[in-house]
């Protein structure tokens, strides 16, 4: 028969073991849950760094313009009317989501998709693809009548 030693067994003891091993999960679960997570990037940096964010889920703004072959999230709106593509991602939408996505053309943006920093959309025109999985508008201010505001469609608001 073992002996055990009497200190290893008291409630104290015991009460202290299960709090390591329960904060030992929260911090297992922690890091679980922040592995899936899409970060969000701003426009800018996923073009001056792709090679960073090659492959990866991301969460990116920006003014979106969609037109066959030429369907790209922007800088900004006067990046798409100056045609300033390198200061744009090519947008792959999958066929199943367009019309859903298509009602925010000519908005500002969330985009959640992958990030492709090697393609560089039609004719290599653009700074990356971004394989687009969801989008939602961002552009939610209140502008006085008769102000620009900086969009063009009415469903981006």
């Amino acid at each position: 028969m073992r002996c055990y030693h009497s200190s290893l067994w008291n409630s104290a003891t015991i009460r202290r073991k299960v709090l390591a091993v329960k904060r030992l999960i929260a911090i297992v679960l922690v890091c679980l849950v922040g592995a899936g997570a899409q970060p969000t990037v701003s426009l800018v940096a996923l073009i001056a760094a792709p090679e960073r964010y090659h492959g990866k889920q991301v969460v990116v703004s920006g003014f979106m313009y969609l037109q066959r072959e030429r369907s790209a999230l922007y800088i900004g709106k006067a990046d798409f009317q100056h045609a300033l593509f390198k200061n744009a991602v090519y947008l792959v939408i999958p066929n199943e989501s367009s019309e859903r996505i298509y009602r925010f053309n000519g908005c500002y943006v969330e985009v959640r998709g992958t990030f492709n920093g090697k393609a560089t959309g039609h004719v290599g025109a653009y700074s990356g693809e971004l394989n687009v999985k969801e989008v939602s508008p961002v552009w939610t201010a209140t502008v006085p009548a008769g102000a620009q505001d900086g969009t063009d469609s009415p469903n981006c608001k």
